[in-house]
């Protein structure tokens, strides 16, 4: 629901990317459910192709892959690994294709930008954020999460967002734990 809200593109930085990352992490995520519980090659294979559609978005949607392997992981073992194979290489096909830049200066490009040290500093406290000064006064370790609490969602949606999310965690964490009872 919330990849096809209004507030999405409300709040979105790029427009023309972070909706279609947020499309597809929604699609992944139900996705790597489905491969989760039924494990076909055409999810796998839909997996794939939506994965690197929000990789070639935006590069952020790399972070998906632990979800993903947890698909594969819990999933049934008919070809498990093939089938993650497959999926890994159609989208990272499908995600050079919408990152010509990656694709013709390789990595390169965006270490000389700088763009993803001057993220790792700012994580590291090592330099102050000078591109959004309404947040100059915010401590570094939620320097990433205060902009989306006071201009994203609001304080009660992203509350509700981040419990939920580690409700989830523990649901998903408290099945892989009996998955793997099961399996010894």
């Amino acid at each position: 629901l919330l990849a096809g809200a209004p507030l999405v593109v409300q709040t979105a930085n790029f427009f023309i990317t972070d909706v279609w990352l947020y499309a597809g992490v929604a699609a992944v995520i139900w996705l790597s459910l489905r491969q989760a519980m039924h494990g076909q090659w055409r999810t796998a294979l839909a997996l794939g192709l939506v994965w690197g559609i929000a990789i070639g978005s935006k590069l952020s949607g790399l972070f998906l892959f632990p979800a993903i392997i947890w698909a594969f992981w819990i999933g049934p073992s008919q070809h498990r690994w093939r089938k993650l194979a497959v999926a890994v290489a159609l989208a990272a096909l499908v995600g050079l294709a919408g990152q010509p830049t990656l694709l013709v200066n390789g990595l390169n490009a965006y270490l000389k930008q700088g763009e993803l040290l001057t993220h790792l500093n700012v994580a590291a406290g090592l330099i102050r954020p000078s591109y959004t000064l309404q947040f100059v006064d915010t401590p570094t370790w939620t320097y990433y999460i205060s902009p989306v609490l006071w201009w994203g969602a609001g304080p009660l949606l992203t509350i509700l967002g981040l419990t939920g999310m580690a409700g989830g965690l523990f649901v998903c964490v408290r099945h892989f734990r009996s998955v793997l009872a099961r399996s010894q």
